[in-house]
């Protein structure tokens, strides 16, 4: 009994682990995000502050705010594997302040 438990044991570890790359909105207003992998999922929505937006895949990625849907300049920043960053604040010209500078 104690074989089978360890095998089972061994094929759930060794099955590949699904990482989602994600973006939170600090700020203080509410903002249009993305948040994309390197394998090609993107996820775009408005998150108000405090919202959180997630996109499913297992490599790096990046993660962008904009300020409306016509706006062709934001801020991005890329995210390793699983990852994740905070908008602390908005400037325009990809000048925002991310949790990442800060950490």
């Amino acid at each position: 009994m104690r074989t089978a438990a360890s095998l089972i044991a061994v094929i759930v570890h060794a099955a590949p682990v699904m990482a989602d790359i994600c973006v939170t909105n600090a700020g203080d207003q509410r903002m249009l995000f993305a948040a994309e992998t390197d394998d090609g999922e993107r996820i775009v929505g408005w998150l108000e502050p405090g919202g959180r937006l997630c996109a499913p895949g297992d490599g790096a990625g990046r993660v962008s705010v904009f300020e409306s849907e016509d706006t062709l300049e934001g801020c991005t920043r890329l995210v390793a594997p699983g990852g994740s960053d905070t908008l602390l604040r908005y400037v325009a010209f990809d000048r925002c302040l991310w949790q990442s500078h800060v950490d």
